[in-house]
């Protein structure tokens, strides 16, 4: 529980393996190009790469 406070207190982000390892890297991507502000142009090279 004392982890959960450390999380929403600092802003980090807490990354649950709940599904499968590509899963949750794809989570832990997700939320750096949000940082960077990048999310919707990775998003569509994902997906385009994906439906090859």
């Amino acid at each position: 529980m004392m982890f959960k406070h450390a999380v929403a207190d600092h802003d980090w982000v807490l990354c649950r393996n709940e599904g499968t390892i590509e899963d949750a890297k794809m989570q832990v991507v997700d939320e750096i190009y949000k940082v960077l502000g990048c999310l919707s142009k990775w998003r569509q090279a994902l997906l385009l790469g994906r439906a090859a």
